[in-house]
């Protein structure tokens, strides 16, 4: 087996060693992001541009798995969209 790049071994050792202080102040922030009325105006936003996606995004999800069922092939074009690419 090949040695871990020094950086990869940095990594695993802050997986094991987590910030604490860092951690609580994301855990603070989003606390307050959710919770704080001075929040109030973003979070309807949020809930107003998710409210806009999801009927093109449930038509989108019904035209893969369509897709996915009639097309020859067509599975191999869906693991660029899960992998990210």
């Amino acid at each position: 087996m090949a040695a871990q790049s020094p950086a990869r071994g940095q990594a695993a050792q802050q997986l094991e060693r987590p910030n604490e202080a860092y951690e609580q102040a994301c855990a603070r922030f989003i606390d307050a992001l959710l919770l704080e009325p001075q929040c109030q105006q973003l979070r309807q936003s949020v809930a107003e541009a998710a409210q806009a996606l999801a009927c093109p995004g449930a038509l989108n999800s019904l035209v893969q798995s369509l897709l996915r069922m009639t097309v020859p092939g067509c599975p191999t074009c869906t693991r660029a969209t899960n992998s990210g690419t």
